[in-house]
């Protein structure tokens, strides 16, 4: 699957006349690391996938449509489908973790702001 996907990517990015370089700049990473991402020397492109979608403008059903088709596997509930259903799952549950990451670093910054509040009155009642 995972020769299938970079495959996919690659030629998609040529589809649509973006060169690697554009690729690399537009999920902000190293153009050398882009180029290890579609030669399959690396597992990443599934680190930037949701990017890469949006990119392309395709949802996560339409990209993996035709890929792995005949391999079948067990999802959580112990039926099997395509990898395409596995796929659904694992990108449902990354979109969800990455939202409460984004939630807890936003109230990380939050309480960086109200610890530097809080100092900077410390400071001034002191040197005042």
């Amino acid at each position: 699957m995972h020769t299938e996907v970079v495959k996919k990517i690659k030629r998609i990015r040529i589809e649509k006349g973006i060169s690697p370089l554009q690729m690399s700049e537009k999920l902000n990473i190293d153009p050398s690391a882009y180029t290890r991402l579609e030669a399959g020397k690396t597992l990443t492109w599934a680190k930037y996938l949701e990017e890469i979608l949006n990119v392309f403008e395709l949802s996560p059903e339409l990209f993996f449509k035709d890929i792995g088709s005949s391999i079948k596997i067990t999802n959580r509930e112990g039926s099997y489908g395509g990898v395409n259903m596995h796929v659904e799952n694992l990108y449902a549950d990354n979109k969800e973790k990455m939202q409460r990451i984004e939630e807890l670093y936003q109230q990380r910054l939050q309480d960086k702001d109200l610890l530097i509040l809080q100092l900077q009155k410390m400071v001034d009642k002191f040197t005042s």
